[in-house]
């Protein structure tokens, strides 16, 4: 018995996921090997989700889109009712290994709260940005 989750193997979602986790967490993906076959995957799985979150505000249209998808994920995680495609296989992930909802949730809630922070810029801060002091130089 490999350790492998039941389910899991090589599906198409494990392939969407490993190819999140290539792409994204190279680092990531180098320690996942150690893990071995069972924790691997599932840490690859876990990482695909809390990727894909970050990607629901990345490529919304604008904000407002950006947390109506956060909202509609988070509804669809407490209610265990709907939701992207793939929360179904984190649903089964939870089910394996007890991993309860508040980490989850406080990812979300993480992201939702990066929604409202901007870059400052030489205008909002009334100086220039571009202009060292005189002691980074060094003088």
């Amino acid at each position: 018995m490999s350790g492998v989750p039941i389910g899991v193997g090589r599906t198409p979602e494990f392939v969407a996921q490993a190819s999140i986790l290539a792409r994204h967490g190279s680092s990531f993906q180098f320690a996942s090997h150690l893990l071995g076959a069972c924790h691997g995957q599932r840490a690859t799985r876990l990482y695909a989700f809390c990727r894909r979150v970050d990607d629901l505000v990345d490529e919304a249209s604008d904000l407002q889109a950006a947390a109506r998808a956060l909202d509609a994920l988070e509804v669809a995680l407490r209610t265990g009712v709907g939701g992207p495609a793939w929360l179904t296989d984190l649903r089964q992930l939870q089910a394996e290994t007890g991993l309860s909802h508040r980490p989850l949730l406080d990812l979300i809630e993480g992201v939702r709260r990066d929604l409202g922070e901007v870059a400052p810029t030489s205008e909002s801060l009334g100086v220039d940005l571009h202009r060292r002091p005189r002691q980074v130089d060094g003088l």
